[in-house]
């Protein structure tokens, strides 16, 4: 009799856990985007994010951007990456302005359901622009070839 209260347990258990990961997975979503590498001789980038978690690191050299937006809350389409080439430079603008929830009383749960995973080229130097609002920023540029 104990033992099959012990299997029942067990998978009783293991069934709230995948639940409990079902939900986690659920209510995060997820937007990639990537921009390949030409001929670029420097890179502009621009960061400009109202609040949340953004990383900044080392990417591959062939990509200028691997970008992974993270968000519980919100829209997809409130991350913008715009890039182009002009005269062999990069002008890479990454932007998340949402404004209203970011002049509302926003907590500290929101800031952690937005989170930025930007990984640049270290094949070309780098001039960076990093505007950030409410939040966390964690850079590593260990590797990149900074110029401004």
């Amino acid at each position: 009799m104990l033992s099959y209260d012990l299997k029942t347990m067990r998978i009783g258990l293991l069934l709230a856990c995948c639940i409990a990961a079902t939900e986690i997975l659920v209510a995060q979503k997820h937007v990639h985007k990537e921009i390949s590498r030409g001929n670029e001789k420097e890179i502009s980038v621009t960061v400009d994010v109202s609040f949340g978690k953004v990383l900044i690191l080392r990417g591959e050299p062939a990509k200028v951007l691997e970008a992974d937006y993270y968000y519980k809350e919100g829209r997809a389409d409130d991350f913008k990456v715009d890039y182009d080439i002009r005269g062999g430079k990069g002008i890479l603008t990454i932007r998340s302005k949402e404004r209203s929830r970011f002049w509302s009383d926003s907590n500290d749960e929101e800031i952690k359901d937005r989170e930025w995973v930007l990984k640049l080229t270290d094949a070309v130097p780098l001039s960076l622009k990093i505007e950030l609002g409410a939040g966390k920023g964690e850079f590593d540029f260990t590797g990149l070839q900074i110029k401004n």
